[in-house]
Formats: C-alpha cells, structure tokens, sequence
C-alpha cells in the first residue's frame, strides 16, 4: 500500500498553502522540463528526479525539453534548471545567488522551479524537492541507506524557499566508496589551499633557468627537487620574481577556469627551508604558544601578502588558500595578513571531548580570526584506521558553531568512512555544516525512525551510547591529528562493560525487527560491531599484562597474568573473520592500511608481549651491568633463564606459543663486533670485514609477531670511533618506490630502513636514521622534550652511506659517528636499537627487528648492542 502522506523533513517545514501541484495524481505524472544547456550534475538531476519519482509513486516521468512542453499535453510541469518559463525576478536573482545556494519554488498555477546557478546547485534544489516534498533520504550510501517512501498520490502544495549554506565550501575525502551520496549531501569544495608550491615551482620546468626559486641549503648550494612528489624543499621566497611567477600561475589558473575563484599556494608536506640571507631576514620570532610554533610564519604569509597584494590588481574578489599547521601554525600577527588569504587551520575536533585542548585549540582559532579576514578549518573525521565507532556529532557541532564565529567560511576534513560503525556522524556533518544551528537530535532521531522503523529506539540508544563512549574517554591528551588511529589503545574508549551494553542494545534490536529490510539494516551495522567486540575483546585480555608491566611488578605475576590472558584471547585469523563479517563491503567498513590495522588485530597480546620483552631484558641488563658481566652471549643467557624461572614451560598451548614468542623477542641481542680495517662504504656488502659480524634477522611485521614476508639482514661492526650497519633486503626490485630528497625527505615512506638508537633506557635522547633503495638519507636526533620537529630534523650528522641495487635485492652500508650523539664505541658499551623495513608497492609491508606495535620511536621497541 503506497502512503499519501508527506514526512517531515529537515532545514524547513512544509506550509500548506493553497493552490495544489498535482505530481502524481489519479494515475497522471507531471512532466519533468529540463532546461537548455544543462551540464554535469544538471544532467544528473533531471535523471534521479525521474528515477525517485518512479521509485516512490511507480508511475513512468517524462522527460522533455523546454521547447517539447505543450500546456495541454503537459499541464503539470517540474522545470529543471534555468528554464525561459522561470519568472524575470527569479532569473536576475539568480545571478546574485551565491554558487552554491538553491531555489525550490513550488507555485499557486501548478508548476516547480528547481534551479541554482551552478550545476551542482541545480542538483541540490532537485535533492531537496524529493526530500521535502516526496520524503526520500539518503541516509548512508548504497541501497540499504535509501528511504523512498510510496505515494499512491502525490500533490503538492506551494512552497517557495531559497537554501544558502553557512559555510561556503564543504568538503572531505576519503569517501569515493560512496559513490554520490556526498554530493546528495550538499557536498561541494570552493576554496582551494592543499599542498600546491610544489607544482607551483616545478622544478623540472623552472629550475635550470630559475634556479633562485629553489632553496638554498646549508651547503651553499640551491636545492633541486626531484619531482613532484618530492615534498622535502620549500621555495626561495626572497625574490621578486618568485612573486610574480606565483601570481601568474593563479591568473593562468582563473583564465583558463572561470569558474574558479580561489587559487592555492598551500606549502609542500615538509620542512625544508631555504636558508639563504633575504629569506632569513623576512623571519620574526615568535614565541612558542602551547606546544605550537611559528618558526616560518612571518616568512611564508610575508610571501603569501606580496602574492594577494599582486593579484588583487586584476582579481579583487578572489582568494588565495593555504594550509596553517606545521613550523607556520600561529597566525602572523605582526605583519598581518592580507584580506584576500583563507589560510585553513589542520586541527582533531574529535578530541575536544578533553578540555583542555579544547581550549586551547578555540583560542588558537580565535587568535587567527583576528588576524585573517576569513577562514578555513581542516580536520580528521576518520574512519579509518577505527575498529570501533568514532562518533562525535554534538563535540563536532559545537566546534563549528564556535569556527563560524571566528570567520570561518570554509570546512575540509580527510574521512575514508566505516559507515558499519559510525552510522549517522557523517549525515550529522553534512548538516551541520549547511546550517550550524540545526537540530541534530532531531536529525538523528529521524536517520534512525527511517532506517530501523520498529527497531529504532534500541539501534538510537546503541549510537547515543557509543558517542557518549567517545565523548567521555580517559585517553589521554587530545592531539591535532590522527591520534588513537591504528592504536590499540583505542579500544580504551570501550570497555567491557559498554561493549556488553552496545552488543544488547543491538539485541534488542534485532528481537524487535519485523521486516527483512530492516534485518538487513540492523545486520549491517552489526556485523561491523562484531569486528570491534574481537579486537577490543583481545585488547582487554590483554590489558591486565601490560598494566602490571608498566607497573614493573614480579615476573611471576607478569606470568601468571599472561596465562590468563591466554585462555582469554580470541586465536583466529582476523584476516578472514573480517573478510567473513564485511566481506566486500568498503562502505561499511574502509578497506584499512595495512600499517594502521595491523597494530589493532594483535595490540593486546602483541603490545603486552612488546613490553614484557623490553622490560625483562632491561631488568636483566641492569642486573648485568651491577655484576660486570656485560657481553651479548651472557646477556642472552641470563635473559633466558631469567624467563625459564617465570614463565616455566607447562600450561596450555596458546600460553607456551605466548612463551616462545616472548623469548625470541627477548632475546634480541647483538654484538657489535670490532673490525681492524672498516669496511668501504659502496653498498656492496662484499668487503671481508663483514663475515664476522653478527646477523640481525628474523624480523616481524609492525604490530604482529608473524615472521615478515620480505626477508632483511643486518650486520653490525665498529672501530672504536664509528658504528658500521650492513642491510640486505630482498624484495622485487623492479618497482622500488624511492621518491624521497637525496637528504631529509620523506624516506619513511619508500622501499628503505629506519634504524633506531637509544644511549639508555629513557625514550630520549634517540637518534634516527633512514636510508632508501637508491641512497636518500634521513638523520634526526630527538635531545629533549618540548623540541619541535624541525628542530630535531635539523640535525646534520657526518655519517656516510651507499647502497646498490639488483634483481630482487638491494644492499646498503652506513658509516655513523657515534660520539656526534654522545656515544661511545668502547669495549662492553650497550646501546638500545632498532631496525624498521618499510616495502612498498602492491604488497606493501612494514616489519621489524624488535616488534614495533605503535610508533617506532616508542623507546620500548628495542633491542639491544653490545660492543666487543
């Protein structure tokens, strides 16, 4: 049976008034009238306006051309777009409208009007017609997340309302799994701001003639790029003719898209900077503010104003973006900024459930609305690298009604949705960012009447619960980016108690359903639950052994936990359970990185394992150094017997599997042999010197105790002055992925290997090295807390490095002076280290010497040398 009635809707109530549009009435359509010249998303329009009225009333409409309409043939007409028929008043408004503002005008004589200026607008006005008036929703993507009522009979009353949004560019990424259902959400970017000086400064085209545009470094010499993804290096901003190059390329830009009203000279993902004498004299210092820093603010926006300054002489009204984050954070109070620039602050609203970053991040905010004329913000509103929902609506709502405050005219954030466990965030978004003030309980009570009908009050209180567990976390401090993504601490922000609670709200649920369709939805967001109760399930089993780690209690107690732990973990190839649960379904839960899930499906035990491993050999190694016996042979021995006398051999299996991977971790202990005559650093690996050295192998995968896929072999040597390290990786080398700068670019992120040292057992001081396939080399010495990264990047260290390249393998050799750290090579000197290999390409993996779960700076992924 087809309903008759029309359902609330959202932003405006429906007024009856008098005159009616018959749509659907008494088995007549009305026409659908699509105007000249419609292009894009205008098209697209007409197309879902025909469909969803099939859908909804079961009746066939047809679609014609202004010219095709005949009053007698076609009494009843919906125009689409800018049709001649549309009233004069209406046409000149339409052309003040903003681009992305809407008419729906539905009028006394029988008629529609659904227009904007812009194709995209024009699909907006067509979208908000068949929710207001024929009660469809698009509640998350894909056909499970459609709502189109039947209508036997559909008429219509008039209705006339112009939509304009708050905010004036809206837009995410990472939700390409959802087809269109974004852009039905009104959708749609206006300002551009992303990472750009890099194409900018081309240096393929512009170096050899302007090589003034391109960074000096310390070695006197100007940097060149190499290539596009390339974002170590920012240009030269010294000279003129960088300005003028710049302002060119956005006039290139506006001239060959009208359209376009924005331009970006967003800075490369790096550091960088030039170091010549006319960029240095633009800085200013300005002082650290809570944690952030500004070293390159008064450099950059100083640039940025002699850019807007040059471009305002042609292009008044149009904008130039940028990011805000990084060594360029604060706003550049003392110089200004000129009123053409949207600088985008990065920020995580998710994390204004702590106050105290909170506020710190709206005073931030509030300090750059005082300096820009308008502004943007950028957040991370992940998705994925989740195993449990991530949902945040009134935190989030609250965040924008503060922004919009503070000149806010612009929202970005990166996404790539679980839809499975965040249900409505996204659609509350939306929302919230067409109009700040809306209703989002109201909104949200609605996704869920629509969604699950007679199950909805238990599947409201299974989401409302699961915002309230994000909202009232203990994790820690809040941070301005990806933090608790690929973390296993995340599975804090549900403990066992509230994932009983959530698991018999869905229950609940389920018991309740009456109908196979909404089965089917409640099965959806179930069976990515059922991903969250594994893993957070493991996480908590594990949790009593890390807890007493970190305590340092008794071995035995750490033992007694770990058998417990034991007979508690879920042992199942989480691979497959999930390839089982969602199988594939990226739009219920977003296919992960590797590098971010892989922490998640074994943090528990893994992590508690990691910890019990570095603190049972630092125990062991203290005991050594007090009795003098420090040789790498004795350490393993002690560290073996010290885990023979807690652990024992009997219990069950997955207890003794737990043991021996416990003990191979342990057991990470190598000798730094000396060499009479240090080996020729060639990357060969074939000098003499090497055959001694002890071979530092069998490494994991990041986050797993799994051996890795792609063999790796270390060796280590010294002279009494340097440390010598020999890796040979195998993998397919006809692929590498080696993009980074030949110095302090982005290593981490091609075929290369990290290498980790720790003087002692404190996190800092730690030194890190990166050396790629082909020879790009990275060097950073963390010294002490508070430092920025920059700081810390700055190090310059005279290490020497080579490596050589062949069919399914690649050899490096490094050379590094250890008293530039304030090391030392002496006989019986320990040092804590490890090794990290990050491959690639189709089969991607990152692995370790020493298990890494989080970060591998994380001083407790360590093994340790010994030098002999």
């Amino acid at each position: 049976m087809r309903s008759a009635a029309i359902l609330a809707v959202w932003l405006i109530p429906v007024v009856a008034l008098a005159g009616p549009l018959a749509v659907f009435d008494g088995g007549r359509a009305a026409a659908i009238v699509k105007a000249d010249g419609l292009q894009a998303e205008g098209l697209e329009a007409v197309r879902d306006l025909a469909a969803y009225l099939k859908r909804s009333t079961g009746a066939e409409f047809t679609v014609i051309s202004e010219a095709e309409a005949d009053p007698a043939r076609h009494p009843v007409r919906l125009y689409v777009g800018a049709v001649a028929a549309l009233p004069a008043a209406d046409r000149e408004a339409l052309v003040r409208l903003d681009s992305d503002a809407y008419l729906v005008d539905i009028t006394a004589d029988g008629s529609a009007f659904l227009v904007g200026p812009q194709p995209w607008s024009t699909y907006w006005a067509v979208c908000q017609f068949l929710e207001d008036q024929v009660g469809v929703r698009w509640l998350f993507p894909g056909p499970l997340g459609e709502d189109v009522p039947e209508h036997e009979r559909l008429v219509l009353p008039p209705w006339r309302q112009v939509y304009t949004p708050v905010l004036l560019s809206r837009q995410w990424s990472g939700d390409h799994h959802g087809g269109r259902w974004s852009l039905r959400q009104r959708l749609h970017a206006r300002y551009r701001f992303h990472h750009n000086l890099v194409r900018v400064f081309d240096a393929e085209r512009y170096y050899d003639e302007h090589p003034e545009w391109f960074p000096l470094r310390a070695s006197g010499q100007r940097y060149r790029p190499q290539g596009e993804k390339d974002h170590s290096w920012q240009p030269c901003l010294a000279s003129d003719s960088s300005v003028r190059h710049a302002a060119a390329c956005a006039r290139q830009a506006w001239a060959e898209n009208p359209g376009l009203d924005s331009f970006s000279y967003g800075c490369n993902d790096g550091q960088g900077w030039c170091e010549c004498e006319g960029c240095k004299a633009m800085d200013r210092p300005l002082t650290p503010w809570e944690g952030f820093e500004g070293t390159y603010s008064c450099r950059y926006y100083a640039w940025l104003n002699r850019v807007a300054a040059d471009l305002e002489t042609t292009h008044p009204e149009n904008l130039i973006g940028c990011l805000a984050y990084s060594t360029y954070i604060l706003p550049p109070e003392p110089i200004g900024l000129h009123r053409n620039v949207i600088p985008y602050y990065t920020s995580n609203r998710a994390d204004y459930y702590e106050p105290e970053f909170r506020q710190q991040d709206q005073r931030l905010l509030e300090w750059w609305g005082r300096v820009a004329h308008q502004m943007g913000i950028y957040d991370y509103a992940y998705g994925m690298g989740f195993a449990i929902p991530r949902i945040y609506s009134h935190l989030f709502q609250e965040a924008i009604q503060h922004a919009v405050k503070n000149r806010v005219k612009g929202f970005y954030a990166e996404v790539y949705p679980n839809w499975g466990l965040d249900g409505p965030k996204l659609y509350l978004m939306s929302r919230v960012l067409w109009n700040p003030a809306v209703d989002i309980d109201a909104l949200f009570t609605e996704w869920n009447q629509r969604l699950f009908r007679e199950s909805w009050e238990p599947m409201a209180a299974y989401f409302r619960r699961c915002e309230r567990a994000w909202s009232e976390q203990r994790t820690g401090r809040g941070h301005w980016a990806y933090r608790l993504a690929g973390d296993p601490r995340q599975f804090e922000v549900f403990p066992p108690a509230v994932l009983a609670e959530c698991t018999g709200y869905l229950d609940q649920a389920a018991a309740l359903a009456q109908s196979d369709l909404v089965r089917e939805r409640i099965r959806f967001f179930r069976k990515t639950w059922e991903i969250t109760l594994l893993l957070a399930g493991n996480y908590w089993a594990g949790h009593e052994v890390d807890r007493l780690v970190a305590a340092e209690a008794p071995l035995e107690q750490v033992a007694a936990a770990l058998r417990r732990m034991a007979d508690q973990v879920v042992t199942l190839d989480t691979d497959a359970y999930v390839r089982e649960r969602v199988g594939n379904d990226p739009i219920a839960f977003h296919p992960p990185l590797p590098g971010w899930f892989e922490p998640l499906k074994t943090g528990a035990d893994a992590n508690a394992m990691r910890l019990s491993a570095s603190r049972l050999s630092a125990r062991v190694v203290r005991e050594a150094v007090e009795g003098g016996r420090i040789s790498a042979d004795d350490l393993r021995g002690l560290i073996g017997r010290r885990l023979d006398e807690a652990f024992g051999t009997a219990g069950s299996e997955n207890f003794r599997a737990y043991v021996a991977r416990l003990r191979a971790m342990a057991l990470k202990v190598a000798k730094v042999t000396r060499c009479d005559a240090p080996p020729a650093i060639d990357g060969r690996l074939d000098d003499p010197a090497w055959t001694g050295a002890d071979v530092l192998t069998d490494f994991v995968r990041w986050g797993n105790t799994a051996a890795a896929q792609y063999p790796t072999r270390a060796r280590l040597l010294h002279d009494g002055t340097m440390l010598y390290i020999a890796l040979d990786c195998e993998q397919d080398t006809s692929a590498l992925q080696t993009d980074a700068a030949p110095r302090d670019g982005s290593t981490w992120k091609d075929d290369s290997v990290e290498i980790f040292i720790n003087p002692g057992l404190e996190a800092l001081p730690y030194v890190q090295f990166i050396l790629n396939a082909r020879g790009a080399f990275f060097d950073l010495w963390g010294r002490k807390e508070g430092e920025s990264y920059a700081e810390r990047v700055g190090a310059t260290f005279t290490c020497r490095w080579a490596t050589q390249v062949e069919p399914g393998r690649w050899t490096g050799e490094l050379a590094i002076p250890l008293s530039e750290f304030g090391c030392t090579a002496a006989p019986r000197t320990l040092l804590r280290l490890n090794l990290a290999r990050n491959v690639q390409g189709k089969a991607p993996e990152i692995s370790a010497w020493f298990l890494s779960v989080k970060a591998h700076a994380d001083a407790a992924s360590r093994g340790w040398i010994v030098f002999e």
